[in-house]
């Protein structure tokens, strides 16, 4: 093993020294005597904001209590970077850890953003055991060393993080209050009393289904490697997460038929949960090679019938008023999208001078929006870069 040259001042600790994991287990969730449940599904990846929960009543089997201050942090499937910092009492799912910061040695604010490291991550992807859904052993985690910065030093690492993360979340606001103005203006023009005088036909009329799901593991004949997006990298504002992008390697006949093209649209089919409907939207931006994984859908639009940015605008609205409700299917605690209904969904037919008409409007508003999301976009990319540039010095060989 490569000796470690640390920076003045860090120490090599076991994560054990670093942070506690809590197991208080409640057994009869709607017994616990609180209001709020987080599963993984309620965590947001590359976020520490809790936005999202249940009701202890929606779910069964034994859980883990937490409190104020209390990191949750995915175990299983790690590399979806989810975990969350508590602002309340509740109880979570037993797929997460509980993790208590050490004050003596890792300031509470702290650790939230040290185990969204590089060094960490990595760390968890390494010792997660299992094929279909990684796991950490706790055990094993705790044994783990880490390079831990001075409580000075943390200290100063908060305040650039938080300020970072304020940075990111104005730039949110302005991008959804942009798309709410799109939604308003989608809804005041198409969706009135008006249309009723307007032919109607479904959505699939113009949208083209191209993948259903699913692609398996390629032979190795004919194979190249390429990202696959996942509905986890979705954003409730139809973006993608500056995530590490996921590389698969796939035949070359896989790719002919679902390589993504700008102006696709991505559908999320699978991962809705009781509070947030399943159906959040992408457009794709175009670049590298790219193909959609067995959980999205992939539609293509007929640009002979709609104007792309209208149907796109209109889609996004059907999601975020909870219109894919009525198009869900529960597994478990898991919703799924039955995409075949939610196409069946009549539109209006607009004129072509109305059509022309939203369409500018909604070009006008989409340039703001977009605006904001390159703002976006860029104070995601300065945290991380200030994430990985703070806390580098674990992984110094």
């Amino acid at each position: 093993m490569s000796t470690k040259v640390l920076p003045d001042g860090w120490t090599l600790k076991k994560f054990s020294a670093i942070a506690a994991s809590i197991t208080e287990r409640v057994d009869d969730p709607s017994a616990s005597g609180v209001k709020r449940y987080v599963g993984l599904e309620h965590l947001d990846p590359e976020s520490t904001t809790i936005r999202r929960w249940g009701s202890p009543s929606d779910v069964e089997a034994t859980k883990l209590r937490f409190y104020p201050g209390d990191v949750i942090y995915g175990r299983r499937r790690a590399y979806q970077r989810k975990l969350g910092v508590a602002e309340f009492d509740g109880i979570c799912s037993a797929h997460a850890l509980v993790l208590r910061a050490k004050p003596d040695v890792c300031l509470r604010e702290f650790l939230p953003f040290f185990l969204q490291s590089d060094a960490f991550h990595q760390r968890a992807l390494d010792i997660s055991v299992g094929s279909l859904s990684p796991t950490i052993n706790w055990k094993t985690l705790a044994v783990q060393e880490f390079a831990l910065p001075p409580i000075a030093a943390q200290l100063r690492i908060v305040e650039v993080m938080e300020a970072a993360d304020q940075s990111v979340g104005n730039a949110e606001r302005l991008s959804s209050l942009y798309l709410d103005l799109i939604c308003s203006l989608i809804q005041e023009i198409v969706f009135n009393k008006a249309t009723n005088r307007y032919e109607q036909r479904p959505l699939s009329s113009f949208l083209r289904l191209t993948s259903a799901g699913s692609w398996g593991a390629d032979e190795g004949v004919d194979e190249v490697d390429c990202r696959v997006i996942r509905s986890t990298e979705f954003t409730n504002v139809g973006s993608l997460l500056p995530a590490s992008p996921a590389v698969r390697s796939i035949s070359k006949e896989t790719l002919s038929k679902l390589q993504l093209t700008s102006g696709d649209l991505l559908i999320e089919r699978s991962g809705g949960t009781p509070d947030r409907p399943v159906g959040r939207v992408i457009s794709w931006p175009g670049g590298a090679p790219a193909i959609p994984s067995n959980f999205v859908h992939l539609l293509r639009v007929d640009e002979r019938q709609i104007p792309p940015v209208v149907l796109k605008w209109i889609l996004w609205y059907l999601h975020r008023t909870g219109a894919t409700r009525p198009f869900q299917t529960a597994s478990t605690n898991m919703r799924n999208l039955r995409i075949t209904d939610y196409l069946a969904q009549p539109l209006p037919v607009l004129t072509k001078a109305e059509r022309s008409s939203l369409a500018a409007r909604l070009d006008a508003a989409d340039s703001a929006r977009s605006l904001e999301e390159s703002r976006l976009e860029s104070a995601q990319h300065v945290r991380a870069g200030l994430l990985s540039s703070l806390l580098g010095g674990q992984v110094v060989h």
